[in-house]
Parts: structure tokens; sequence; C-alpha cells
């Protein structure tokens, strides 16, 4: 168990509290895929303990309301996909507002966010510490409640090389071209595609 490298969780539970203390033996463990859970509503904390993770999957976690606040310490996490969870609406604390944490996800590079009727705003922890200087690409799609970007838009990831925004109709209209209100927070970005369609940005 200690040296386990890759995990796929299906549990018909409603939490996965019970298996906190289990999680302090897979140090090693670098991919993990929490799927097909259609009870789960909660996360174990204690997952900072997942030293050695870089991916983290969640899909087809239809009662998933709120993600660990734990999470934010997987220092070694490079990819993050939370697809199919359409009750998900709060990405760290079911009890607050997101905090602003600058030692958050030290390592991201690629974000995808699929089917999420509750996602109305990016995660703060996105724009703010080690994140905005990591990440490199970054996909939204079946979104349709995420209809505008903060007023700070994307222009915090000064890494980010791909943006990709699919499905989400008052999104894609924001940021289109010239005329939409929110493409100057995007426009620095060198590959973007609205609805499958690539869009030249203002880079050279």
């Amino acid at each position: 168990m200690i040296n386990l490298r890759t995990l796929f969780v299906t549990t018909k539970q409603r939490d996965l509290s019970k298996k906190e203390k289990r999680s302090e033996r897979l140090n090693s463990l670098q991919q993990l895929a929490i799927s097909d859970c259609l009870n789960l509503e909660f996360l174990f904390n204690g997952m900072e303990s997942l030293i050695a993770l870089r991916m983290l999957v969640f899909h087809n976690c239809p009662s998933l309301i709120y993600l660990s606040p734990s999470i934010k310490f997987l220092t070694a996490l490079e990819v993050l996909l939370i697809g199919d969870c359409e009750k998900l609406y709060q990405f760290m604390d079911r009890e607050g507002e997101e905090q602003e944490d600058t030692q958050s996800f030290e390592s991201l590079r690629i974000l995808r966010f699929s089917n999420l009727p509750g996602l109305k705003a990016l995660p703060r922890w996105l724009l703010h510490g080690p994140t905005s200087n990591t990440l490199q690409q970054s996909y939204i799609s079946d979104c349709p409640n995420f209809r505008a970007l903060s007023e700070t838009g994307l222009q915090k990831l000064t890494h980010l090389q791909r943006l990709e925004i699919k499905d989400c109709p008052e999104l894609t209209e924001r940021c289109k071209p010239e005329t939409g209100e929110d493409w100057q927070k995007i426009a620095h970005i060198p590959e973007i595609y609205l609805d499958s369609q690539k869009i030249s940005s203002s880079i050279p």
C-alpha cells in the first residue's frame, strides 16, 4: 500500500471521513481518481499527507457539495480535473468564503472544469498565490452559470498559455474578440478557443 502509485476510488458512501487515517499511508501516491460516487457529498481532510500526488480527478460525483480545504496543500499537484459534479459550488470551505491562501497549489499546471452548473466564478485561489505563476492550461466547459470573469480576469495568471471555453453561452459571448466585455481580460493569452474555434489573441 505504501508504494501505491495510482488509485481509483468508487464508493456508495456519503463521505470519506473514515479514509482519512488511511491516506497517511499513501505518501507515494501520484494519481488519484474519485469517480462514479453517486452518494458522495464530502471528502476527507488530511489530504496534505498525499505529498507525491500529481494528478487528482473528480468525475461523476453528482452529490459532491464541496472540496476539502486540505486539497490546497497538495504542493506537488500538477493536474486537477473536475467534471460532472452537478452540486459542487464550494471549492474549499463549506463554512465560509474561500480563503486566499498564498501557499496553495504550488505546482498546478493544468486545470479543467466541466459540467459544473454550480460554478459561477473562478476560485479565488486560482488568481492568487503560486498558481498565478504556474498554471499553463485552463479548460472550462458546460458551466452555464459561469457568466463573467472577475475584475482582474486572468491577467494575474502570467504563465497561462492556453484557454478553452466551451458550452458556456454567456461567458463565451463576453470573451469574444474586441466586442466582448471580458475580451481584454484574456487577450494576453497566446492560445484561446471559444466553442472549439481558435481565436487570435492580441499578442503578435
